[in-house]
C-alpha cells in the first residue's frame, strides 16, 4: 500500500473516531441537564399507588351476587 494512501486511511480514521467521542460527550451532556424527576413528585406516585391499591370498592360499583357463586 502507498505511504501516503495508509497515511490519509489513518488520518481519516482517527478523525472519524474523534468525531464520534465529540457526539457522544455532547449526548452525555444533553442527558445530564435534562429534568431530573424530583423526590416529591415520585413520593406522591407512590403514594398515590398505595391507595388506589387499598381503597374500597366504591359503593356506585355493582357487587357481585354472594349466592350465585354456590349455586342452587
Amino acid at each position: 500500500m502507498d505511504p501516503m494512501a495508509q497515511r490519509i486511511l489513518v488520518h481519516s480514521h482517527i478523525a472519524a473516531l474523534e468525531a464520534e467521542a465529540a457526539a457522544e460527550r455532547l449526548a452525555r451532556a444533553a442527558r445530564a441537564t435534562g429534568p431530573k424527576p424530583s423526590l416529591r413528585a415520585a413520593l406522591g406516585r407512590g403514594l398515590i399507588a398505595i391507595g388506589t391499591a387499598i381503597a374500597p370498592i366504591s359503593v356506585d360499583d355493582p357487587r357481585p351476587d354472594a349466592g350465585a357463586a354456590h349455586g342452587a
